[in-house]
């Protein structure tokens, strides 16, 4: 087990420059459990990371841990920036299982699991090893840096159709998940008021991506340009599901 000495200690404090965040990020990144390097040795490859100011050092932190976690190759990139407009376009945060629904709608997509990108990036988002807890970054200033092209450099993410891929995802969530009675009330004669485990039954019966899909479709809709495919399919939604 590598021990670190008073004097490499201070030298990660200096480095911080007093953000908190970067210290954070500097610890993940030394104490990572990826084989091929030692503590030390990432700690070394650290430092000699040139250090610029406040908003320079976090660049500089989540280029290190980016390029040591996703590869640098065209189609994991892209998978990469894919899973990451889906994150930041979302209007709410969803748990894994639900990004991995809405994201196996996605036009064009050749894998069917967010999983394979999100699972090694623990120090940079919550929620990865929590199925019901919605995945956020850990800190804003992360979809700061992502949105940045001039930051971020191969690690950019840019708006472009990814308001018509939500709302292609959402539409075929709805078509497939919509259905009569779907939180299997045994009568219909009483009100939501009345019915005392309503709660629970929605919480059961109603999986996140398909109450965000009912709810924010129409915002989606409102930021893609339009297509006739696209409207299309709301139009049959709207013919076969709008009751449901």
């Amino acid at each position: 087990m590598d021990r670190f000495s008073a004097e490499e200690i201070s030298c990660l404090v200096r480095l911080a420059d007093g953000l908190f965040e970067w210290a954070r990020l500097a610890c993940e990144f030394i104490k990572s459990h990826k084989a091929g390097l030692t503590a030390m040795e990432r700690y070394e490859d650290l430092i000699s990371v040139s250090p610029g100011g406040s908003k320079g050092l976090l660049d500089e932190m989540y280029l290190t841990i980016l390029r040591d976690i996703v590869e640098n190759k065209p189609k994991a990139l892209a998978r990469f920036r894919s899973v990451m407009r889906q994150i930041v376009w979302t209007q709410e945060p969803l748990p894994v299982a639900s990004l991995n629904a809405m994201w196996r709608n996605f036009p064009d997509i050749n894998v069917s699991d967010v999983k394979a990108i999100l699972n090694p990036m623990g120090a940079l988002l919550s929620g990865i090893a929590d199925v019901s807890t919605p995945v956020r970054a850990l800190h804003a200033s992360f979809y700061d840096f992502l949105t940045d092209s001039a930051r971020s450099m191969e690690f950019a993410i840019e708006m472009e159709d990814v308001h018509c891929q939500l709302a292609w995802a959402c539409v075929r969530v709805m078509q497939t998940g919509l259905c009569f009675n779907i939180c299997q009330l045994e009568t219909s004669y009483l009100p939501n008021s009345e019915v005392t485990d309503l709660d629970w039954r929605v919480h059961e019966y109603i999986p996140a991506h398909l109450s965000y899909a009912c709810r924010l479709l129409a915002i989606h809709v409102q930021g893609a340009q339009f297509g006739r495919n696209l409207a299309g399919e709301i139009e049959l939604l709207l013919k076969d599901k709008l009751l449901f």
